[in-house]
């Protein structure tokens, strides 16, 4: 239904990435099997929650609640929001969304638009009891004297604040968050290797790095944690490579190495450690 009557694409995107492997019709190349290797990292994972920031209104004498899922974001990242009645059911009534920028020199309030939207203009239609996403990277100045967007990436910078806003006949809800020039989300603080087997007793490392960044960052229920007040969020690795050598399904193959920053961490003990690759 929210494809229907909203103009925000609600929750977390779902994006899916088919890597297919092109072969040469008219050159030599190597027979090169790719690999994947997935893993996460539930230390990590503790360190990607942050607590919500919440507005509460009463309308028509029902509590009215607004949250985001941080207080502070970088221009790189993506607010998540979602609103709801005190009782956590969706609001009655009809709501639109409109987002606003104080600069932090002091000039004057200003609309922004969104970018990737149903909407020409800069009021969305949302539905309550539903998370959405506002990446900052897609806000957008306005047209002069206009409530269309214009081609200009919104002018942001460090110590800015912007002002999320829900609103319908009967009422509106409000919150500000602010802009920093640190990255929000941190990156991990341990070192990962993938140790693979070579013939019967040799052990060769095929990926290593410090701190990686993930590719996937994923959350569990982010309505539900929303009104929790506390966000969990699960970074997901996605490394590949290619093997001339590569085992038969199910035959150990290869183990996760991980060491964090007191130079504890997992390494095997023995061949029984190592898993075997699998088809998908």
């Amino acid at each position: 239904m929210s494809a229907v009557f909203d103009d925000l694409v609600a929750g977390p995107p779902a994006t899916l990435v088919f890597d297919l492997t092109s072969i040469p019709q008219r050159q030599r190349w190597l027979p090169l099997l790719p690999f994947t290797l997935c893993f996460a990292d539930p230390a990590y994972d503790r360190e990607l929650g942050s607590p919500t920031l919440s507005s509460r209104t009463y309308i028509g004498n029902e509590a009215h609640v607004l949250a985001v899922d941080r207080a502070d974001y970088d221009l790189g990242a993506t607010i998540y929001f979602a609103f709801w009645k005190g009782d956590g059911t969706p609001p009655d009534g009809y709501w639109k969304l409109n987002v606003k920028v104080s600069p932090a020199d002091g000039s004057a309030r200003r609309d922004l638009g969104i970018a990737g939207t149903r909407s020409a203009i800069n009021k969305y239609k949302v539905l309550g009891a539903c998370a959405y996403p506002i990446p900052i990277q897609n806000l957008r100045e306005l047209r002069d004297q206009s409530t269309s967007l214009s081609e200009s990436p919104a002018r942001l910078s460090p110590g800015d604040r912007l002002q999320v806003r829900v609103a319908s006949d009967a009422g509106e809800i409000e919150l500000d968050v602010g802009i920093v020039d640190r990255p929000v989300m941190p990156p991990p603080a341990a070192s990962y290797g993938l140790a693979i087997l070579r013939n019967a007793d040799a052990v060769a490392t095929a990926l290593f790095s410090t701190a990686p960044p993930p590719q996937v960052v994923d959350f569990p229920d982010l309505f539900g944690d929303l009104k929790a007040g506390h966000v969990r969020r699960r970074g997901l690795f996605f490394w590949r490579f290619a093997s001339l050598n590569p085992p038969l399904q199910s035959k150990p193959f290869a183990y996760l190495v991980k060491i964090d920053r007191t130079g504890g961490g997992q390494v095997p003990d023995s061949r029984a450690d190592f898993e075997g690759s699998a088809s998908l």
